[in-house]
């Protein structure tokens, strides 16, 4: 990998390719490296990998797990390097790619800091100087004097992420570890990266969140089997590779413990859906241009300042037909007291077309960043329409002949 100077900070992959050797036994392995024989099993964890990231964008990396997500991460990291294909980076690199890379166990919390900050080129007094702000966000009490080897798991991404933005990166890379913390934290996290974001830096995010990535990137890279299967919009990305997901497993059941989530610290859950007609009664057969009613039951814990929920109809055969939020049309929810919450959704004309439909309801943030509780596909409904159009939605028309 090369380090090119330069006035913008940017990111090129051209070709990119990671090959692993797997061998047998040692021995194979010591002849092959003797002989010049090639008795190994090739695996090729990225293949053809090309894409460019300019200064002040966000770039999103969905897939499923061992499609080769944290392999590019490391190879734009400098921790791995490619076996074909070139990379360029210009700017300062930041990761966090797993828990307490980089930690050594018996060091305490600011030493980790001190440590941390000298592998990436940082003094003593560069490093003291942003000591105070790094322990501050990571928010962890006493224990950053303790040794990081009695760390839980969500101590551990709070140093980490801490360390990695306290330094002021040019390109800041993330890996899944967000979703360890907790949600209060995420939001923290969040905040940070989009200040980066503005502030003209460069992020790298790998998520499994669609609706956090959706958010955060400007563009977005699916990676399916080493290679790109996507490329582009985040918003088109991520609904190709949701159906493709959904096209492999059943619909899933919404959760009816929401006590024990909110115990267990979802910051919004749902509690009650309906899906009524134009008489208020709960129906799962409408007919093109009928009125239908979506009353939605929530809690939210009283440290959202801004509840939101969000409603998506998608079509049997994964066609997304349309999704809104509380937050998308800016509606304030009012709270009915013990952090309850009532929204009611009314279609006036359902013009949608014959055919089999599911709807899908979340609650989350004001900011739109966080999606708290989902039950995906909870609710199939039946449209019938007694003409002749063809397709998945009536659209108003006029035919003028001469």
């Amino acid at each position: 990998m090369s380090t090119p100077t330069a006035t913008s900070c940017t990111i090129e992959c051209d070709t990119l390719g990671k090959l692993y050797r797997f061998y047998p036994n040692p021995r194979t392995r010591f002849l092959d490296a003797i002989f010049r024989r090639s008795h190994y099993q090739a695996f090729w964890a990225l293949k053809q990998i090309t894409f460019s990231v300019a200064r002040g964008e966000s770039l999103g990396i969905i897939g499923q797990n061992g499609a080769g997500k944290s392999t590019l991460l490391k190879i734009l990291s400098g921790v791995l390097f490619p076996t074909e294909g070139r990379v360029q980076i210009a700017g300062k690199v930041t990761s966090i790619l797993e828990l307490g890379a980089g930690f050594h166990p018996e060091f305490t919390g600011r030493e980790n800091i001190y440590t941390y900050g000298m592998l990436i080129g940082y003094s003593r007094d560069q490093i003291r100087e942003r000591m105070d702000e790094i322990i501050a966000f990571a928010d962890i009490g006493p224990f950053i004097d303790r040794p990081v080897k009695i760390y839980s798991s969500g101590m551990f991404v709070r140093l980490a992420f801490s360390c990695a933005t306290g330094f002021d990166p040019d390109v800041l890379v993330i890996d899944e570890v967000l979703a360890v913390g907790d949600q209060s934290f995420q939001r923290k996290c969040l905040d940070r990266i989009m200040g980066y974001r503005q502030s003209g830096k460069t992020i790298v995010f790998c998520s499994h969140n669609m609706y956090q990535l959706r958010e955060v990137c400007d563009r977005a890279i699916w990676i399916h089997g080493g290679k790109m299967a996507g490329y582009g919009d985040p918003r088109l990305v991520t609904e190709d590779y949701i159906d493709h997901q959904m096209s492999k497993s059943p619909a899933e059941s919404p959760s009816t413990g929401h006590e024990a989530k909110l115990t267990e610290g979802c910051l919004g859950v749902l509690t009650k859906v309906e899906v009524c007609d134009r008489q208020g009664n709960p129906s799962a057969e409408f007919q093109t241009g009928d009125p239908m009613v979506v009353k939605i039951w929530t809690r939210f814990s009283p440290t959202v300042s801004w509840p939101a929920v969000g409603l998506g109809i998608k079509r049997a055969g994964e066609l997304q037909c349309y999704s809104i939020t509380t937050q998308i049309d800016q509606v304030p929810m009012i709270p009915l007291g013990d952090d309850q919450y009532y929204t009611e959704l009314t279609f006036t004309n359902l013009e949608l077309l014959s055919g089999h439909y599911f709807i899908s309801v979340a609650t989350g943030d004001g900011q739109g960043m966080m999606a708290f509780d989902i039950w995906k596909d909870f609710y199939p409904f039946t449209v019938i329409h007694k003409t002749r159009e063809m397709g998945v939605c009536r659209l108003d028309h006029q035919w003028k002949t001469k």
